[in-house]
């Protein structure tokens, strides 16, 4: 099954986040949309793996999140992937009121090499995913939606701990289910 790590974020908050994004659904961009049950961070991708390795990952995360105090985070701004110049996916950035993330992120790390999966190689960015671009938009397009949220932030909110989640494809967009919780010491 296909599997990501995450934090999950209360509703009040994917509801601060739609509210931001709503404006910029009529901006012409060929874009497919987050639905606000489904905004998270990704704390790792982990993709396909087996109940064995579920298992594996089980202990692991036990192990990685027991130095892990609780989170107080806030998404804040937004931003494009690799840049605004040539967007591929729209973000809200995340950032850290209190706490560690970067060991959240270290932690979740350890876990997929639990599972025997190849290290990211690349530095963690946290960010919630708020759009994909499926066309190159007009230039300079993005950076008018971006700019409009250069002072944005959502109320700040707790993160006890980090999920495991099943990611299925459908047709009409992915669907979440939570399989585990990894809570923090």
């Amino acid at each position: 099954m296909r599997c990501f790590l995450g934090l999950d974020l209360p509703d009040s908050v994917r509801a601060q986040t739609a509210a931001l994004y709503a404006a910029w659904r009529g901006a012409g961009l060929k874009a497919s949309w987050v639905r606000p049950e489904n905004l998270h961070v990704t704390v790792r991708f982990l993709g396909d793996i087996t109940p064995e390795q579920m298992e594996a990952l089980d202990g692991a995360m036990a192990r990685e999140l027991e130095a892990c105090g609780p989170l107080s985070l806030r998404l804040a701004g937004a931003g494009a992937f690799p840049n605004v110049r040539r967007p591929s996916v729209i973000w809200a950035g995340v950032r850290v009121e209190a706490g560690d993330l970067p060991a959240v992120f270290s932690g979740g790390e350890a876990g997929a090499r639990a599972l025997g999966l190849p290290p990211e190689g690349r530095d963690p960015h946290p960010h919630v995913t708020l759009a994909r671009l499926r066309v190159p938009p007009p230039p300079g397009r993005v950076e008018a939606l971006l700019e409009t949220a250069r002072a944005w932030e959502s109320d700040a909110f707790a993160a006890a701990g980090v999920a495991l989640w099943k990611s299925t494809l459908r047709p009409g967009g992915a669907v979440y289910d939570k399989l585990r919780e990894y809570p923090f010491a």
